[in-house]
């Protein structure tokens, strides 16, 4: 019986595979690992639904907030980072249990909008603006892009004087004070 990796020498012994037989298994994992590496995110651009950068980064902003709520400074934390938002679109945040209909520049913060997947959790959302202007309100769920909301969902929150740009890349302020009272996170998403 003939193997790759063990031969049999002339007396019938089994011999340990060579230096050479190691080498080469070793390069071909070696470049299936870089190949595979490589071509992972062509796959996945290819493969993407397409966007212009608003949805990765209300999934930035989504981190951002999760690490200002989590920051070990109890009473208040603020983090700052640029943030872009295609003018097409426009970011609705939700407060926890409902909102009291405000709105803010360019971020609506109205109860309406509240999308079915998030329920009474605190949400953001983005949003399609042109298939706003043409749904009722009650159909409002068709045009949600994406929304976060899984790390927010046992914390009351409450968004509060929240505006940024659309349509151009901005430094914003994610700003948040908790008051221990309300057991409340108050939390601000700004442009500087």
């Amino acid at each position: 019986m003939y193997t790759f990796f063990f031969k049999k020498n002339k007396k019938g012994a089994i011999e340990a595979p060579t230096e050479e037989t190691i080498m080469l298994i070793f390069g071909a994992v070696t470049i299936l690992v870089l190949l595979a590496s490589f071509m992972y995110p062509i796959f996945a651009a290819l493969l993407s639904e397409p966007d212009d950068g608003s949805i990765a980064n209300l999934k930035r902003l989504y981190s951002k907030i999760i690490e200002v709520i989590e920051h070990p400074n109890f009473i208040a934390a603020e983090e700052t980072f640029n943030y872009f938002i295609e003018k097409d679109k426009i970011l609705v945040a939700l407060d926890t249990n409902g909102n009291e209909n405000k709105l803010e520049q360019n971020v609506i913060i109205l109860d309406p909008f509240r999308p079915s997947e998030c329920e009474n959790d605190a949400c953001i959302c983005l949003y399609k603006l042109d298939k706003l202007g043409e749904l009722e309100p009650k159909d409002w769920d068709k045009a949600v892009i994406t929304c976060e909301h899984d790390g927010l969902s046992d914390k009351n929150i409450v968004f509060d004087d929240s505006s940024i740009d659309l349509g151009k890349v901005q430094e914003i302020s994610i700003f948040r004070i908790y008051d221990e009272t309300t057991k409340t996170y108050h939390i601000s998403i700004n442009r500087i």
